[in-house]
């Protein structure tokens, strides 16, 4: 009899223990599941009770310039004892989409969520509390007017027009032709004003400047046609983008075509493919905005809605000009 319940003891004990292996292990499982893939920096980290949670998050293309505004926002949340996570998921075979980390914000329901939007970023959900409400949001990078968002911080497309013209105007010793990328197909007034200011400062100064569509679509591909006409164009001097994957093209042209150094680029871009050709002296001048101010600016745009119930819908992102140092 003693011997049947040492037996019935031990096996109680085996169960009791492959529990509770089980049950740890379903609880990493679960973590992974919400964090895995992800390059995510947790705002729960340390024993400090903090009064407000900040979610910041985008598409992995983006990882850079996100990590730059989880860095200023993280400096700004100290001041209204809040934490700051960011949630990028790391590049796949298939492209996680904005609505998919929409959906993973409102699961997790923070105060505030700062996304930065993509162009193609269309016929987005907003992300909602579990009772229907919305969560205060704030974007940059690209404006979705169709998105409700308690603020936009972008660019002021007038002032970048000046910013380029001026650049353009120091790279010359005397009169000179350039050749804009504009990839504005769908005559975005943002990009015509752009545009507009840019030639205007130029017309005055001797500066030929040619215009030339750049857009990839889904039936063509452009880099060829492009390559040819920088190959033929007379006496170019400077070639300017517009736009992160127009500065990656130019460089790539430039090199194939063995011109680095002879046809400067000035381009605009926020990525580490375009920081990339800067480094390596392609890019004679890369302009972008300033990502970790665009991070103190939302946590500031996000504590003036909590405290005021409103918040400055549009918002100017600060400028940035790399320029190559002489040797």
């Amino acid at each position: 009899m003693k011997f049947i319940k040492s037996k019935t003891f031990f096996a109680l004990f085996f169960i009791f223990i492959l529990l509770l292996v089980t049950g740890v292990s379903a609880i990493f499982l679960m973590q992974g599941i919400l964090k895995g893939n992800s390059k995510s920096k947790d705002f729960n980290l340390g024993q400090e009770t903090k009064d407000y949670h900040i979610f910041i998050t985008g598409t992995s293309e983006n990882f850079s310039f996100i990590n730059q505004i989880y860095a200023g926002a993280l400096e700004t949340a100290a001041e209204y004892n809040a934490a700051v996570q960011m949630y990028v998921p790391v590049s796949q075979a298939k492209k996680t989409s904005l609505q998919s980390l929409f959906d993973y914000a409102s699961y997790l329901e923070p105060d505030g969520i700062i996304a930065f939007i993509e162009d193609s970023d269309i016929l987005l959900e907003a992300p909602r509390f579990k009772n229907g409400q919305l969560i205060p949001l704030i974007t940059t990078g690209n404006y979705n007017p169709e998105l409700p968002q308690l603020s936009f911080i972008g660019i002021n497309f007038s002032e970048l027009g000046n910013i380029f013209s001026s650049e353009i105007k120091s790279s010359f010793r005397k009169n000179g032709n350039i050749i804009v990328f504009d990839n504005n197909s769908t005559n975005n007034p943002s990009y015509s004003t752009l545009m507009n200011v840019m030639t205007k400062n130029l017309q005055n100064d001797g500066i030929n400047v040619q215009s030339m569509m750049v857009k990839q679509s889904l039936s063509t591909y452009i880099e060829d046609s492009v390559r040819q006409e920088i190959a033929s164009a007379n006496r170019l001097n400077i070639i300017v983008t517009l736009t992160e994957e127009n500065t990656v093209l130019a460089s790539q042209i430039i090199t194939d075509l063995n011109q680095v150094g002879k046809i400067k680029i000035i381009g605009f871009g926020d990525g580490d493919n375009s920081k990339m050709y800067y480094e390596k002296g392609i890019v004679s001048k890369l302009i972008s905005i300033a990502p970790k101010e665009i991070g103190k600016k939302a946590v500031c745009e996000f504590f003036e809605y909590k405290n005021n119930g409103y918040a400055n819908s549009y918002v100017i992102a600060d400028v940035e000009v790399h320029k190559q140092v002489k040797k």
